[in-house]
This record gives structure tokens, sequence and C-alpha cells, in this order.
């Protein structure tokens, strides 16, 4: 007997992937059939497919929900017909986005991240947060949560493997979207969700928006090169080297599918 497996979008948030931004294109659309989800004290990477599969099922109104805990997935989730949304950036961008963002943090906000964007240079707070001791937060973050493991970003070492799976996560979605071409991402987006999910409202405001921002990725790359010198920068390339390539690589995907 054949049962019917419910439907699920699930966006996996990665932290300044322009996921502020579509979380609030899900809200405004599903309103009270969309729902963040991230459990208390549990570190980003760890959740595990079971787990939102617990939180579903009591839930049966739910379309869509976000999370910053849950890694891609590679399978679907048991019972479910699992709609993935995830968005890539370049890997050095994206962590001078981080920086800017936690500097424009309240100033009450006194985590130990916040404190030290706040208070040191760029330069000085990636020689910080580059330290083995806080495991993929700016090494390879993106190829992290993309392969298949469920082990948290405080101890997570990448390997070699774990790009080839995250390839071939990418490589097997039939949508995937790219922060450098957000629009046509989105459009993208409605495409892969409509036949299921009906049309979807794409009117959006970007949020978390960094004013000073230099609109080419170009300069902003040769802005953060000023900004670390040589050395800094070479050292930052090579700890992100594998994200490097997962970046090319959906890169490359992405055109040759005319996303």
């Amino acid at each position: 007997m054949v049962t019917s497996q419910r439907p699920i979008i699930v966006h996996h948030h990665l932290f300044k992937n322009a996921g502020s931004t579509l979380d609030s294109i899900l809200a405004r659309h599903f309103k009270k059939t969309w729902q963040a989800f991230d459990l208390p004290s549990r570190a980003v990477g760890s959740l595990k497919p079971e787990e939102l599969a617990e939180f579903l099922t009591p839930r049966p109104h739910l379309q869509a929900i976000s999370t910053h805990q849950a890694k891609l997935l590679s399978t679907q989730i048991p019972g479910y017909r699992y709609y993935p949304l995830v968005f890539l950036r370049h890997p050095l961008d994206r962590i001078a986005s981080v920086y800017a963002y936690l500097k424009r943090l309240p100033e009450h906000d006194l985590r130990e991240h916040v404190l030290m964007a706040k208070r040191h240079s760029l330069a000085d707070f990636i020689k910080w947060r580059l330290d083995v001791r806080f495991g993929a937060t700016i090494r390879n973050f993106q190829t992290s949560m993309l392969c298949n493991d469920h082990i948290n970003l405080t101890y997570k070492q990448v390997a070699n493997n774990d790009l080839e799976v995250a390839k071939g996560n990418i490589s097997a979605l039939k949508f995937f979207g790219l922060v450098e071409h957000f629009d046509a991402s989105i459009e993208a987006m409605k495409q892969y969700l409509s036949p299921q999910f009906g049309a979807i409202d794409l009117g959006y405001a970007v949020q978390n928006r960094n004013e000073n921002r230099n609109p080419s990725l170009h300069q902003r790359l040769d802005e953060l090169l000023q900004s670390l010198g040589s050395s800094l920068y070479a050292e930052l390339e090579r700890a992100n080297a594998l994200d490097m390539a997962l970046y090319h690589h959906a890169e490359k995907l992405y055109i040759t599918r005319g996303l």
C-alpha cells in the first residue's frame, strides 16, 4: 500500500547567505503555515532529520520551516516530500559580511564574538576567529553545512571527502540559489515550488542590509584584501579552500542549468 507523503519546505538558513531575506519571503507568503525552528542550547549543524520530523508531526498545518541548525539532508525526511531551500555565497565575501553584521548588533549584546567584532578591526577579528577551537565558524562553513554528518560546527573539521559529499548533494538538488544572483535565484525558486505550493508572492525587502556595502563582488574582495593584507588574506583563502571549490562547483552548475 502506497502512503502519501506530506510536502514540506525546509529552508536551511546558512548564516549571512541572505537567509533573513528568504525567511521574510516565506513568512509573508505562508503566514501561519511557516515557522522558524531551532532547538534551544543546540549548536549549528547538529539537528538530525528525525528531530525535524518530531517537530513537524504534531504541526500538520505547517508547509514551510526555516532552521539554522540542520545540515542539508541527503535523503527525504521519512514520511515527507522534502523541498530544501539552500543559498550559497562567495566564502570570503560572506566572512566580511559576518563581521559587518556583528558590528551592527545592539550594544547590550555581550556575546564574546559580538564584542570581538565591535572592539577590533576586521583583520584582528579574523585572526582570532580562525583559531581551530572555533571549528567551522569561518573555516569552510558552507561545506560543513552541506555534507551529511551532524557534527556541530564548533567541532567540525572538514576534509576532502566532505567536499565531495557536499558537491554531490548540491548537484542532486532540483533548486539552489546563489546570493550573488539573488533575484534570478528567487525566480527559479518560484518555478521549483509553485507546482506543489501554488503561486508564491516574491516581493521582498532585503533584511540585515549593510548600507555601506559595495555592489561589486570583485571590489568587495579587493577591499577585503586591502583590509587584511596579502598574508592574512592568503591564510583565509587556505582556511576556506574547500568552500571555494564548492562555490565554483555551484557556479558552474548554476550557469549550466540556466538558473
